[in-house]
């Protein structure tokens, strides 16, 4: 599929989906909370906003920045550069996890997966406005995107 749609195509896709879904999660859990009656005939919208999700990170939010990590990182700083961020991919990973509850018991449900939402929200300004497509070009062309100058010694 990567190959097949290009790398930001189905980044802004995967990152517009798991969106969508988390501030679908939001309505239902803020609907059961104060609609209950709404919320009732609704009961099977949960589930399918989580499988959304699950599907929508797969195909792009989850692997993708392993994969451009190494197509945009300079070669020169690719091993230390890939290192940095597999470590903020995880210490983010750990946060989101860490700080769930006390972001449920302070926002509730709802709140909490609109500020999960926003995040999404925020990935995908970033894929479309600072992203580039690095299907079908060389690291050379990628690092001129950047702007990235290679000293010759």
């Amino acid at each position: 599929m990567v190959d097949w749609f290009g790398r930001r195509t189905l980044f802004l896709v995967s990152e517009g989906l798991t969106c969508t879904s988390l501030f679908a999660m939001s309505a239902c859990l803020y609907m059961k909370d104060h609609y209950p009656d709404t919320a009732q005939m609704l009961d099977w919208l949960p589930l399918t906003t989580l499988i959304l999700f699950i599907a929508s990170y797969s195909i792009g939010v989850g692997p993708l920045p392993w994969l451009l990590t190494n197509e945009i990182i300079p070669a020169n700083f690719r091993g230390p550069g890939s290192s940095l961020a597999a470590s903020a991919n995880w210490t983010m990973s750990f946060v989101v996890t860490k700080v769930f509850v006390d972001m449920r018991v302070t926002l509730s449900c709802a709140g909490t997966f609109v500020v999960f939402g926003g995040f999404c929200f925020l990935g995908f300004l970033f894929g479309l406005f600072f992203l580039p497509e690095t299907k079908g070009k060389t690291p050379e062309m990628i690092q001129a995107h950047f702007g990235v100058l290679r000293l010759k010694h």
